[in-house]
């Protein structure tokens, strides 16, 4: 003979119907997968994001607790009824997987932050390749400054060669003496100033002082500039003197080495005329 009591449910078909209705009070499983991806979502989110999802992980969490703590009071209400069995303690809300604690996000954060400040700010690097061509630019330099130096300096000995090579020699004189310009270094107005006194001596019948100053160009100036015409001066000055005899052998001396001067004319008239 069986001494157990009867259960409530298995005397009434309402308090029966009732306990099943609690046992199905659950969250469903698919509520349950929502709240484990929300859950990984926060924890892969930065802090600001992980921030605004965590209201919604904890409303979650909240309604499975409400429901799994009604799930225990109608037990319990219904276990109160049974002296033989204790009431049960209500269970724990379940661990939702993929949740994590606030300091654990904190430091894959800063995790984070640091690898990204180590690839966007990269140590730079030098190697000994960098450096030689520094160091041998100065050496090349001071070698190809040394042959211009070498061939500014011999060109600058070939144009003062040549310089001396082109200068003109100096000049010399009807009887071989060296110019008396180059000499004395008298300016050309002291030429024009003798030959105006030889022939204003000329013309004055001076022939002495026609003939000193005929002989200070001679000496002075020898081919000067005026030459030709203190010789044609003389010329004259030595037939008004008297000297026919010096006089043409001047006449013939510059016929034969000016025969196309400008002079030349003249120098013949005295000739014929003066019977020379």
């Amino acid at each position: 003979m069986n001494s157990d009591p009867k259960r409530l449910f298995e005397e009434d078909p309402g308090i029966a119907h009732l306990l099943a209705v609690s046992k199905q009070d659950g969250p469903p499983a698919a509520h349950m997968e929502k709240l484990r991806a929300l859950a990984t979502q926060a924890a892969a989110a930065p802090r600001r994001s992980w921030w605004t999802t965590r209201p919604s992980v904890a409303l979650g969490i909240a309604a499975v607790g409400v429901s799994v703590f009604g799930i225990a009071v109608g037990t319990s209400a219904y276990d109160a009824s049974e002296p033989a069995h204790a009431v049960a303690a209500p269970q724990a809300p379940p661990a939702l997987d993929g949740v994590v604690t606030t300091s654990e996000a904190d430091e894959a954060r800063a995790l984070l932050s640091t690898n990204e400040a180590s690839s966007e700010a990269p140590v730079p690097m030098l190697s000994i390749e960098d450096l030689a061509p520094a160091a041998l630019a100065a050496p090349a330099r001071s070698a190809s400054a040394e042959p211009r130096a070498r061939r500014a300096e011999s060109g600058t000995r070939e144009i003062a060669t040549a310089t001396q090579a082109d200068a003109p020699m100096p000049s010399r004189g009807a009887h071989g003496d060296d110019a008396p310009a180059a000499a004395s270094g008298t300016s050309f107005d002291e030429e024009l100033a003798l030959v105006s006194a030889a022939r204003a001596g000329l013309q004055r019948g001076d022939v002495a002082a026609c003939m000193r100053a005929v002989d200070a160009h001679r000496t002075r100036f020898g081919a000067g500039t005026f030459a030709q015409e203190v010789e044609v001066i003389r010329i004259e000055g030595l037939l008004h003197a008297g000297d026919r005899a010096q006089a043409r052998t001047a006449a013939e001396q510059f016929l034969a080495a000016h025969g196309a001067s400008p002079y030349a004319d003249r120098v013949r008239s005295l000739h014929e005329r003066s019977g020379l």
